[in-house]
């Protein structure tokens, strides 16, 4: 039998709901078997009605995506033509329940009645970090084209990018990257290791910021990006020389050199602005908010080594100076508020057996994006999953 309770109203897990309404809900359930069955394909379960009763439900698309057993963009490609069909029907939808997949369907068309479906926001936070573009392995060797494998992470950052401003349909003035230190491997730490020389790494990595930087002003237009950048560990010429030595800096500054110069001849770099420092710390203004940028290896603490056991303590060495502390280093996707001050941590682009046990078997394969609120300095965290 049919039953109605909309997602807002469950009183369990989310994940636990989703697959109580694909065992028991006769809609959901019929759906999701005569898809595996083969009886009837996405394109054939997402009717207007069905849509239309999820909408009712509150579902997202990643919701359905779990009921049906597809992925998001598949229900997306469906939701979106449904939009384009009934758009005076989906002006007065709920914003978080009809969705656009492609950004390159809405973003370079400012037509007037699909912009209506937008929120315009005024900062966007893309945050870049530990790609240690000399220290890739695979599952059981190391990798054998590190510069294709660096160039593949950065499209699947990009496209990732692009997903959640279609899925948010958010329309941003201002793009903030905010580059964590890791970006090259300068020293090795695994013995023996075959990876590309550093300058191949600087110029993979600093190429591929640039062509990063380039998609964005095309595709989204914002009034401005601003480009922000703090040295890693990793990329220190040895464990033993002065941090000042540090090639993750000479990266930074060849990506600042390339920006200040292409301002000048380049149409999609005109409103590209570069804010690197050559120190492992800096603070920025950024709209409302004050944002301290650190890779994290230089943030210690007394406790124990867990990273919201860390996470406490680098809350009382800055409290009241920001409104948020960014970091890199510990490969963990962390978020965490104390006392009004949050950290966020990211994550890593590649998987690292060396780290992977250091970590005690949690590493997240994952790059973000986050959004302030009106009240807070990081109200809205998404994954970008990397693969």
């Amino acid at each position: 039998m049919t039953f109605e309770t909309k997602k807002s109203n469950k009183q369990m897990p989310l994940r636990k709901y989703l697959m109580m309404l694909r065992q028991d809900n006769d809609i959901f359930k019929s759906a999701y078997e005569d898809k595996i069955n083969k009886v009837r394909s996405i394109k054939e379960i997402m009717t207007d009605d069905f849509i239309e009763y999820a909408h009712r439900l509150g579902l997202s698309n990643r919701n359905l995506a779990t009921i049906l057993g597809c992925s998001a963009g598949t229900i997306g490609q469906y939701m979106s033509e449904y939009n384009l069909l009934k758009v005076d029907d989906a002006i007065w939808e709920d914003v978080n329940y009809t969705e656009f997949v492609k950004a390159s369907r809405i973003m370079p068309n400012k037509d007037m009645v699909l912009n209506s479906l937008l929120h315009s926001e005024e900062h966007v936070f893309l945050v870049i970090s530990d790609i240690q573009a000399g220290a890739l392995v695979t599952a059981d060797e190391f990798d054998k084209d590190p510069k294709k494998t660096v160039e593949n992470q950065y499209a699947q950052i990009l496209d990732g990018f692009f997903d959640i401003l279609t899925t948010r349909r958010i329309y941003p003035k201002n793009v903030n990257i905010m580059l964590l230190g890791d970006l090259v491997d300068g020293w090795a730490i695994y013995p023996n290791q075959q990876t590309i020389p550093i300058r191949e790494q600087l110029d993979v990595v600093a190429t591929s910021t640039l062509n990063l930087i380039k998609a964005i002003s095309q595709k989204v237009k914002p009034e401005s990006i601003n480009v922000y950048g703090v040295q890693g560990n990793h990329g220190r010429v040895s464990r033993y020389h002065a941090k000042s030595d540090n090639w993750d800096t000479i990266c930074l500054d060849r990506i600042d050199y390339n920006i200040n110069l292409l301002k000048q001849y380049d149409k999609d770099f005109a409103n590209v602005n570069s804010f690197m420092t050559d120190k492992p710390t800096i603070r920025h203004k950024i709209g409302d908010f004050t944002y301290l940028l650190n890779h994290g290896d230089t943030l210690r603490s007394n406790s124990s080594s867990s990273v919201e056991s860390k996470v406490k303590d680098w809350y009382t060495i800055y409290d009241g100076d920001v409104d948020a502390i960014l970091l890199g280093h510990w490969h963990q996707f962390e978020w965490r508020s104390v006392d009004h001050i949050q950290v966020l941590i990211n994550g890593t682009t590649y998987s690292s057996p060396y780290v992977k046990y250091q970590l005690v078997g949690r590493e997240d394969l994952v790059q973000l994006v986050f959004i302030p609120s009106e009240y807070e300095a990081i109200g809205i965290v998404e994954k970008i999953y990397i693969n």
